[in-house]
């Protein structure tokens, strides 16, 4: 029972206050890859549940009607030179969609390439015990951690290197107004018969 009661109290999240307590305007670099320790992508429901169905009996004489007919459809598109166009219209389809093919391929790989090393978080950000190491306080930033560095989680104490400048602190939307009343009203009144059972 002790292993699931760590996972909650471990931080997953830097957040930086200075000496009032506030949080300012500052960054700190992660630094690897932002999908490592990206969120999970939803998973998408298909919404419909394929199941496997019985091979159909297919009986010989409606193969052979079929074949039949599959003999005139042929000699017919033979004599209008339809079947030759058809050929080149598969073809022409197939080279689309090698194209196509690879053109996705060659983006995917971009895109791969293009993936940044690192990544600029802004306090308060979402930092998971395993990203702690990655994490890093910019040099020359204007609020560094009073306890030299080490901690990138959790609650921070920030010491401001420049104490005479105003600096932004970031705002936290708070709601002042009640919620609304969303019990349903009390029954309607009546009288309790005791004598019957």
């Amino acid at each position: 029972l002790s292993y699931f009661l760590s996972p909650p109290l471990s931080p997953a999240a830097l957040i930086g206050l200075n000496d009032k307590l506030e949080m300012p305007k500052f960054d700190v670099v992660s630094k690897c890859k932002p999908s490592v320790f990206a969120y999970a992508q939803p998973v998408e429901s298909s919404g419909s549940i394929l199941v496997g169905r019985a091979p159909t009996a297919v009986l010989s004489t409606t193969a052979k009607a079929k074949a039949r007919q599959a003999k005139k459809e042929d000699a017919k598109k033979s004599s209008s030179g339809e079947a030759e166009k058809m050929e080149t219209e598969d073809e022409e389809r197939e080279k689309q969609q090698k194209e196509e093919e690879k053109k996705a391929e060659e983006e995917k790989k971009a895109k791969a390439a293009a993936d940044a090393t690192e990544e600029l978080k802004e306090n308060p950000t979402r930092v998971v015990p395993s990203q702690e190491r990655h994490v890093q306080y910019l040099e020359g930033s204007r609020f560094t951690p009073i306890a030299g560095g080490s901690r990138s989680a959790g609650i921070v104490l920030l010491k401001d290197n420049e104490p005479g400048k105003e600096c932004e602190i970031v705002s936290i939307p708070v709601t002042t107004e009640a919620p609304a009343n969303t019990e349903p009203p009390p029954p309607e009144p009546f009288e309790f018969n005791s004598n019957l059972d």
